[in-house]
């Protein structure tokens, strides 16, 4: 779900592909010939929706590290995936309704 927050700032119209993240990210790392995997994400609002996916795939456990902002409900779901993970994490607020965090392993 995209953030209200950033939904607001926009009347321009676009279309978008929606894709299942798991299955991109993997694409990516069977064609990384064994380097570290780092992701950055900022994806206004749908990261919750996104974490979901990658716990539920176990994909986490293929990813080196992890920079992105969260927007709107927190970062407790997300950090505790991570750490479930066994990333290392560090997490800060911009705001009350948004913030950053970064995991390594």
């Amino acid at each position: 779900m995209l953030s209200p927050s950033y939904a607001n700032r926009s009347s321009e119209e676009r279309d978008i592909k929606i894709v299942e993240t798991a299955k991109e990210i993997q694409t990516i790392i069977d064609n990384a010939n064994g380097q570290k995997i780092m992701i950055k994400m900022d994806c206004e609002g749908a990261e919750y929706e996104i974490f979901e996916n990658l716990s539920q795939s176990k994909i986490l456990d293929k990813i080196d590290v992890i920079i992105m902002e969260w927007h709107d409900n927190g970062s407790k779901t997300i950090e505790d995936t991570l750490l479930k993970f066994g990333f290392n994490v560090f997490s800060r607020d911009l705001g009350p309704i948004s913030g950053i965090i970064t995991a390594s392993k």
